[in-house]
């Protein structure tokens, strides 16, 4: 069984996390859309931009919250989502690529189901375990992961060190324009 490094665990995060300004307006772009959008389209293209955003800013766990969930808005067999999913798995140390040059990925490989070797048992133990907070439920621990990066980039009003119920709870933010 693979272990994944501590310091890409949500506790790290909710700990460390202070996304790099150079985000921000890339990130508006994609929260308006995920979480704001009026029509499905849209919304899914947003959750796709903050796959790549959570992804290209190295952190994982977010990055897999929002595949797995943006994984339930695409049709079966839609492979949209799994290109980030398994680089996030490559990074935390849960997959690796499937030629045998492991340090290189050919880009067709990205988002192929053979691509990587996929350590699915510690996968779904290590994310388990991560979504316990939300009770194992991905789409509130994705809606967590961009509320969080919204509040931290000054998109939300913020009231003082908001606990995660908080974060989660819509009636509370209003959102900076």
């Amino acid at each position: 069984m693979a272990t994944v490094d501590p310091g890409y665990s949500l506790a790290a995060v909710l700990r460390d996390y202070h996304p790099h300004p150079g985000w921000r307006n890339w990130f508006a772009e994609a929260y308006a859309g995920a979480i704001e959008g009026a029509d499905p389209a849209a919304r899914l293209a947003g959750w796709k931009t903050a796959a790549v955003i959570f992804g290209d800013m190295h952190v994982p766990v977010f990055c897999l919250f929002v595949c797995l969930h943006g994984q339930g808005l695409v049709p079966s067999g839609d492979r949209g989502f799994l290109g980030h999913y398994d680089l996030c798995l490559w990074e935390l140390g849960l997959a690796t690529p499937a030629r045998p040059d492991g340090d290189v990925v050919p880009s067709g490989d990205i988002g192929h189901p053979d691509g990587f070797r996929r350590d699915v048992a510690a996968t779904e133990r290590w994310l388990a375990e991560q979504l316990q907070l939300f009770g194992g439920n991905p789409e509130r621990a994705a809606l967590f992961a961009m509320r969080l990066t919204a509040i931290r980039f000054d998109l939300l009003r913020v009231r003082a060190d908001p606990s995660v119920a908080q974060v989660l709870d819509e009636s509370l933010w209003e959102r900076q324009r």
